[in-house]
């Protein structure tokens, strides 16, 4: 999510857009154990800035693969 609008508005958009990739996976087979769906609003930007290439590469959902305890 970019920094236009709200910090509190911006967490509750990225965390509703996790939700929906979330579910998006679920959907198409995952299971809904192994995923869990985390925003972090504007708190933490892949690209530092406020130009509009800067926000658009901020608007983005990102995986974090761990693997499981063996």
């Amino acid at each position: 999510t970019d920094d236009v609008g709200s910090a509190r508005a911006n967490r509750k958009l990225s965390q509703g857009r996790a939700e929906s990739v979330r579910q998006w996976l679920i959907d198409h087979g995952t299971e809904a154990g192994r995923l869990s769906a985390i925003g972090h609003g504007e708190d933490k930007p892949a690209v530092e800035g406020r130009t509009k290439q800067a926000r658009e590469a901020n608007r983005r959902v990102e995986f974090l693969i761990i693997d499981p305890p063996q």
